[in-house]
């Protein structure tokens, strides 16, 4: 390594140094944060509203739960309430009399059970159910629970309203499927008719499955049908910026709505027409200030369906949904049929050739039982496939360098002509049978590839919890080999464990740049001196990644390089003495020629 580039390594290791410890805090002090007592855990048969909030429309005297202001401090008001936890197969679930709703569903899994909703708004259940202009507080009320032991997989609630009408909600779980159908009816039990407005809460957000980056997994779902499925997503982040107004999508091709961490997702679908003339919108907020404190200021997104007012007669009136409750795994949101929900999961953009990865991926994992090891021969695979593109832009590469003194003469001769420079040029490649293109376009054909491995590593199901070898127990997170008691503020994010496979990572794409052939012209020489070290500021972004992707990187890197010097002390120098060869010899049909001249 020359002197120079030592040297450069130094003073930019010297200049972080100085940024990260002495600059940096004098800039941007840490925030000191105080500490919050914790708050006694609050008995079963009694539930604390720490935050009464909805609208004055719909909570009679109460703001709006869509607009996620901060709310003052009230007295709490205590409520009774009934539980029951059923078994349903697939799902642990909690019931709630209060609010009549879902307080906590569990999905059981081969490697135990996964929350995917939890009781984050203490206010309300999941699935309730809010009315304008009557003295009960729907959300809030003691329900009739109904469950028959003889119908195993259903439970509903009832409730009167001053003896006018009732609703029920039934909730029937299928024991086969991640999926819950739901049922909402309306009836007059006075005889006479009832303008009802409402509001509908499925899903008062959803359980974060891991710390990773889970603001960002964290998202609004609305499934859109315009003669083809697809899905808009709406982040937490998204939500927040808001204003704390909701979030509202009321265009015409929405046709169900849902939330999703991660892995795991929870979709509401309207079953009929009747279901969504029904529904002015679908919106999202985060969650209320008291609630988020309890989280542990970690965002969420809420969803709520405002309804049309509608009539209440004595003929009852049912409104059917069809909920999904479980993994972002295309094998099992296909499990509803014909509602776009495999649209949920988009790892890149680039679906085809995420299948075609997942698919090596599993396959591998089938042979060796280890999702590390799948990573690596999956990379090997995907390198061997694009081998020929390799090779085809590095010797296309290496040939554009030997032709840079006649290139450097065309410039000095042309210096004042472009147009004719780039003529000479062109007539030069043509000449010595060179594609100029030819070393860029493998590049960007590689390009789809590359992204498609990053959003399958990144977020394929498959890969969550899983174990490689040693300390890297689980490659859906960074692989933390030590831990630090207290995290520190690096640039702009927190470090709170010693990340060794991005180092490792780091340490190769460096190597990679430095040992890259250098251009001949000095102005690229200077950018390709200033590319060399931008592996380490990529590094430096990547440090908190996965760790499957993280190594993921690291073996590419390392075969990139394999590559490289493969090409360069081997191929290059065999296709070279093959055309001193074939220069040297005269081919049959230049001999007949010869002879027929003589």
């Amino acid at each position: 390594m020359e002197k120079r580039s030592v040297s450069a390594i130094v003073v930019c290791t010297v200049i972080f140094l100085v940024w990260v410890y002495g600059i940096h805090p004098l800039i941007w002090p840490p925030v000191q944060v105080e500490p919050r007592l914790e708050k006694e855990p609050q008995k079963k048969e009694k539930r604390v509203d720490p935050d009464p909030g909805v609208d004055p429309e719909v909570r009679p005297g109460k703001e709006d739960p869509d607009k996620a202001s901060l709310p003052e401090e009230k007295p709490a008001a205590l409520y009774p309430s009934r539980t029951q936890t059923v078994d349903f197969g697939k799902y642990v679930t909690e019931f709630t009399s209060r609010g009549g709703g879902i307080e906590r569903l569990t999905l059981k899994m081969e490697d135990g059970e996964v929350p995917i909703l939890e009781p984050l708004e203490l206010d309300r259940p999941h699935f309730g159910l809010a009315a304008k202009d009557i003295d009960v507080d729907l959300l809030s009320v003691d329900w009739d629970m109904l469950y028959d032991p003889a119908k195993p997989h259903t439970i509903a609630f009832k409730y009167q309203v001053k003896n006018e009408w009732e609703v029920i909600k039934i909730f029937t779980f299928d024991e086969k499927k991640h999926v819950v159908n739901f049922l909402l009816e309306f009836q007059s039990i006075d005889g006479s008719e009832h303008e009802v407005d409402l509001r509908f809460f499925p899903f008062n957000g959803i359980h974060h499955d891991s710390e990773y980056r889970n603001a960002e997994f964290c998202q609004g779902l609305v499934g859109i049908d315009k003669g083809g499925w697809s899905v808009d997503t709406y982040t937490s982040s998204q939500v927040i910026l808001e204003n704390h107004e909701p979030t509202v999508v009321d265009n015409g091709d929405r046709r169900w709505i849902g939330v999703k961490n991660r892995y795991f997702t929870a979709v509401l679908i309207p079953e009929g027409t009747q279901e969504l003339s029904l529904i002015r919108s679908f919106n999202f907020n985060c969650l209320t200030t008291d609630a988020f404190l309890r989280e542990d200021s970690r965002v969420n997104v809420v969803t709520s369906l405002p309804f049309v007012p509608m009539n209440v007669k004595k003929n009852p009136r049912t409104l059917q949904f069809t909920a999904y409750l479980g993994p972002v795994k295309e094998q099992f949101l296909g499990e509803v049929k014909n509602r776009g929900l495999e649209e949920i999961y988009d790892p890149s953009g680039f679906n085809a050739i995420a299948v075609i990865i997942l698919w090596i991926l599993a396959f591998w994992h089938s042979v060796v039982g280890n999702y590390g090891v799948a990573i690596l021969l999956t990379t090997i695979v995907i390198r061997i496939c694009i081998f020929p593109l390799t090779r085809k832009s590095q010797i296309s590469m290496h040939k554009i360098q030997k032709l840079q003194p006649k290139i450097k003469v065309l410039r000095d001769r042309y210096a004042d002509d472009k147009q004719k420079l780039g003529v000479e040029q062109m007539k030069l490649f043509r000449e010595n049978k060179v594609n100029p293109m030819s070393g860029c376009l493998p590049i960007l054909l590689q390009f789809p590839i590359f992204i498609g491995m990053y959003g399958v590593l990144d977020s394929a199901f498959d890969l969550r919890q899983q174990p490689f070898f040693w300390w890297i127990q689980d490659l859906s997170i960074p692989d933390r080999l030590i831990s630090f008691g207290s995290p520190f503020s690096l640039l702009f994010f927190e470090v709170d464990a010693l990340n060794l496979l991005p180092i490792v990572m780091t340490i190769t794409w460096f190597l990679q740049s430095y040992f890259t052939p250098k251009p001949e012209d000095p102005q690229m020489q200077m950018q390709a001196k200033m590319m060399m070290y931008m592996p380490v500021f990529f590094g430096v972004l990547c440090y908190n990644l996965a760790s499957g992707l993280s190594f993921y990187f690291f073996v590419n890197s390392l075969l990139s390089m394999g590559e490289m010097r493969l090409i360069k002390k081997v191929l290059i120098p065999r296709m070279e003495n093959m055309d001193r060869t074939t220069n040297g010899r005269k081919s049959w049909m230049q001999k007949l020629r010869l002879k027929k001249t003589r």
